[in-house]
């Protein structure tokens, strides 16, 4: 499946899907927002894992809901946590926080993972303060992305991440 890069779409490496999917897979009841691909790779191992993207693409993957970070609405669900890869130029920290929020039904407690430029880390986590968001460590790797070297994409979270890339 191709990248949208018109809608700031990339997909991370296998490597990094993998440990991804690895890591989320300790929990019961993960949600991968704008992160598809570990979406799919977690529904492919029987993880009850809900997908939510506007990728109608991934309809087909078990847990898949559209979801517009725009227009963000309340899904009757918990999460134990909320890994999140968003468009980053697309989506203002405020939207994203409030599509988050909205989603973790106000729980600033909501075990939580973004992924984000390390330029606009103070933004994000300016943003993000409610939920308590640091610096994982965790650098993520794309399939193509020109606008970042490796190393200037970083999970944030309020959680550790353990992976065997870290």
């Amino acid at each position: 499946m191709h990248e949208r890069h018109e809608h700031e779409q990339y997909f991370f490496l296998p490597e990094t899907v993998t440990e991804l999917a690895d890591f989320a897979a300790g929990f019961a009841r993960p949600c991968c927002l704008c992160a598809p691909t570990v979406g799919a790779e977690l529904a492919v191992r029987g993880a009850s894992v809900r997908v939510l993207d506007l990728d109608e693409r991934f309809a087909g993957v078990r847990g898949f809901v559209p979801y517009d970070l725009y227009r963000p609405r309340a899904l009757d669900e918990d999460y134990d946590l909320i890994l999140c890869d968003p468009p980053f130029h697309k989506v203002s920290p405020a939207q994203l926080f409030d599509a988050i929020r909205t989603l973790a039904r106000g729980a600033f407690t909501q075990p939580l993972l973004v992924c984000y430029p390390r330029e606009r880390e103070a933004a994000l986590l300016g943003t993000f303060a409610p939920f308590g968001l640091v610096p994982t460590g965790y650098f993520p790797r794309y399939i193509s992305v020109q606008a970042h070297a490796p190393g200037d994409i970083q999970f944030y979270g309020n959680l550790p991440i353990t992976t065997p890339g870290r």
